[in-house]
């Protein structure tokens, strides 16, 4: 009788476990490995996300992209959160800049220049502002 059992649990064992591996696979998304960092063709155009912020982080920010290669990031997106005009005035000053040193540089400057855009997020918590109340503001 315990031989007749067992015998059954591992038939019912054998055909569970492959149905189930089976189903499991069909749920998980499909392996797509991504190429490597650095391996872009040397070529092709190359975004780039810029996140500016008060307290210091707009000037650290400029500071590390002052040496920026406009050739190879051909458009910059700032991101500055709402009633920060401080950090949205640099980065248009920045622009300027790298506009002024492509045409003094190139003989075609729009070739080499590329665009930027500046987009404003509203704020998650105001300085000073009460812990009781940022939820609210960081959902809205």
């Amino acid at each position: 009788m315990a031989a007749q059992l067992y015998r059954i649990v591992i038939s019912v064992l054998l055909l569970l476990v492959p149905l189930l591996s089976l189903r499991l696979l069909s749920l998980l998304p499909a392996y797509n490995p991504r190429p490597a960092p650095g391996t872009r063709k040397p070529n092709s155009k190359t975004r780039l996300l810029i996140v500016l912020g008060s307290g210091g982080h707009t000037a650290e920010m400029f500071a590390l992209i002052r040496d920026l290669d406009c050739s190879k990031y051909m458009h910059r997106s700032y991101v500055v959160s709402s009633g920060d005009a401080f950090s949205m005035g640099k980065a248009k000053e920045f622009e300027a800049m790298l506009l002024k040193r492509v045409m003094e540089s190139t003989d075609n400057p729009t070739l080499h220049y590329g665009s930027y855009d500046v987009s404003v997020v509203p704020r998650a918590r105001r300085i000073h502002q009460s812990l009781l109340s940022t939820p609210l503001t960081s959902m809205k």
